[in-house]
């Protein structure tokens, strides 16, 4: 990783925020995708509050077994401690789909990645200079197209600025609307609807759909919890296709 880069130091490259084991023993194997991680994820008053396990790991130089274990452990572990609520923003709609970051009820389990960079600037990623953003998504690009190669996921949910879009190099088939909201949360019209598109996709013989909606300060921004979850009712039909 090139010097001078605004990384949040100290730190750890997350990889994915979820329990691992959860999701691949789930049924309906879902992945939530941003840009980067928060500084948030490293408070200054304890930078490692969410990430115990991998305090004291030098993650810069190969890592033993007992330390590959540790980190793995930490991420895994990311929802039984304090995690941001950031995530907060996608949960209802996961919830429409049965499932959840969270340690619950739920009968699958989520994951979420980030597109751009698994590793956590001092700025947003809007506020990055284009070269260091380019610098840091040479890598973190390629690695998260390997890590969905890993995940097969059956539905990949993404809400990002549409020009994102264009980082996503699996193969896929044009985007299309699946369906809209046309009313706000109190019931009037909304000035336009609220469109959620999809595109089916292929990776390593797995196909699955991505889902697209658009973003407003946080994911899928403009809809209320209540709308997010019967979006995500509505996409459970999406998994019975590719379960045939």
């Amino acid at each position: 990783m090139a010097a001078g880069l605004p990384i949040t130091k100290p730190s750890i490259p997350i990889f994915y925020f979820g329990d691992l084991p959860g999701y691949q023993e789930s049924e309906l194997k879902i992945i939530t995708v941003g840009l980067n991680p928060s500084h948030h994820e490293f408070p200054e008053a304890d930078r490692f509050t969410r990430f115990k396990k991998a305090e004291n790991l030098e993650l810069f130089k190969p890592l033993s077994d007992e330390d590959t274990r540790l980190y793995v452990e930490s991420l895994n572990n990311y929802f039984k401690e304090e995690p941001y609520n950031w995530f907060n923003c996608y949960e209802p709609l996961l919830n429409g789909l049965h499932a959840s970051y969270y340690p619950n009820d739920y009968s699958n389990r989520a994951l979420h990645t980030d597109i751009c960079s698994p590793f956590a600037t001092d700025v947003t990623w809007s506020e990055l200079s284009e070269n260091h953003q380019r610098l840091l998504s040479i890598e973190g690009c390629t690695f998260w197209h390997r890590l969905v190669e890993y995940l097969k996921p059956d539905l990949i949910l993404i809400s990002v600025a549409r020009n994102h879009l264009l980082r996503i190099r699996v193969r896929k088939s044009r985007w299309k609307t699946y369906t809209s909201i046309h009313n706000m949360s109190d019931g009037s019209s909304r000035p336009r609807p609220y469109d959620v598109e999809t595109a089916e996709f292929e990776v390593e013989g797995k196909n699955g759909y991505l889902v697209f909606g658009k973003a407003a300060q946080l994911p899928f921004g403009t809809l209320s919890k209540a709308y997010k979850e019967i979006v995500g009712e509505r996409l459970l039909s999406l998994h019975y296709d590719t379960s045939k």
